[in-house]
């Protein structure tokens, strides 16, 4: 993505599956991320869901809902432009929520729930 960006603390139930990218394997609760960047971000870019199952999932970024969408058996994404950050010393800092309902198929490691977050970086 350009941007160097450091999550902190993530849950036991969310694998890392690559750079931004985490296999989520229980549903009915909540994941935050919590994570920093070099730079301030233009924009994030979402991808989320499950190939199996329909669950209903929300975004917070901090205290805003910034979409609510379900899921059928299908990965969707969503482009946020100009996301708010706190400078937390030379860096920026960001807080995400995603919100799982419990799907009509449970998730786990055999069918887990993906959820990406792709940071794009501010020019400069």
């Amino acid at each position: 993505s350009g941007a160097r960006v450091i999550f902190y603390s993530l849950s036991r139930s969310a694998r890392s599956a690559g750079p931004g990218r985490f296999a989520l394997r229980e549903d009915g609760r909540s994941y935050r991320f919590y994570f920093t960047t070099d730079r301030p971000a233009a924009g994030f870019d979402f991808e989320f869901g499950s190939r199996t199952g329909e669950h209903e999932a929300a975004v917070r970024l901090f205290d805003e809902t910034i979409f609510s969408q379900r899921t059928a058996r299908e990965v969707r994404s969503f482009r946020l432009e100009e996301p708010a950050g706190y400078r937390l010393g030379r860096r920026r800092f960001y807080a995400i929520t995603l919100e799982l309902d419990r799907g009509t198929t449970a998730t786990t490691d055999r069918s887990p729930y993906l959820f990406a977050i792709d940071v794009r970086p501010a020019p400069g």
